[in-house]
């Protein structure tokens, strides 16, 4: 009864036009089951309106490509609903190719950005983007404009078009270092046929190790951060300046190494005590 249904299906599905078909290649990082995966590739044919919708779907965790075949069945009789049937396809000899080279370039992108360090006259520290759009859109700017990164970014998306005509939430992150040795971490979305991507910073983690607030909303639950030597302190007094926290705290102690912690105060600035270790 299950062959013969998918060989129904099948059959059908050679009945339609190729204007009625569509491909979109697409990404889920916690699909694991078959189940997993065909939620979401039905979720991602939905609206499509096309009688049959290929999705590929990358993981992009452990590298695995699943392809989906969603028909929709539509019935003559008026009022009839229309029959929604999904099954799940071997990849063919183009697509094994394509998946062997999206997967290499997801490699190379993510080792290219982990040796790219940001130039100093843009930003010495991941503080410097901190409540500045300017430096933040400049550090932007210059790693989708770096030669490498823009190539295997091409190549990525020419392996997905190879067998989709569509690309749909394909994002994931990436490491960014700065020349005193702190990171950000951005999210790239916004992979398409046009080759363009957006970065959107999600995180920065400071020399000291320190997860560090990015947006104004941030410092208010600042916590216990540990610094090591008055640079990397007064770069996030500085930075908290710049979304204009008005700054109230004992000063740098002359011993050394130490911890602070931040409240939001009465007069709605930042109490911050040194304890020195």
């Amino acid at each position: 009864m299950k062959l013969y249904l998918s060989l129904f299906i099948l059959s059908i599905s050679t009945l339609f036009s190729l204007s009625s078909q569509a491909s979109i290649f697409t990404q889920c990082s916690t699909c694991q089951s078959h189940s997993d995966y065909k939620i979401i590739a039905e979720n991602t044919a939905h609206g499509e309106g096309k009688r049959i919708v290929d999705v590929f779907i990358q993981n992009p965790s452990d590298f695995e490509l699943k392809k989906f075949r969603i028909i929709n069945i539509v019935l003559n009789e008026p009022g009839s609903p229309t029959i929604k049937r999904t099954i799940e396809l071997d990849l063919n000899e183009n697509e094994l190719q394509a998946k062997d080279q999206i997967n290499y370039k997801l490699q190379q992108l993510s080792l290219e950005s982990s040796n790219y360090t940001v130039p100093n006259d843009l930003a010495n520290s991941v503080y410097d983007l901190v409540g500045s759009s300017s430096t933040r859109n400049s550090v932007i700017d210059s790693y989708v404009n770096n030669q490498n990164i823009r190539q295997i970014a091409e190549g990525y998306t020419a392996a997905i078009l190879s067998i989709a005509g569509k690309v749909v939430n394909v994002n994931f992150t990436i490491n960014m270092k700065f020349s005193d040795n702190s990171y950000a971490t951005f999210y790239i979305t916004g992979i398409s046929s046009d080759n363009l991507i957006t970065l959107k910073l999600v995180s920065a983690t400071d020399s000291n190790n320190n997860d560090i607030p990015i947006t104004k909303n941030d410092f208010t639950s600042v916590g216990e951060l540990q610094f090591s030597d008055s640079k990397t302190f007064d770069e996030f007094v500085d930075a908290a300046s710049r979304y204009g926290w008005i700054y109230e705290s004992n000063s740098w102690p002359s011993g050394g190494h130490g911890y602070m912690e931040c409240t939001v105060n009465k007069s709605g600035g930042l109490s911050c005590i040194y304890y020195t270790q």
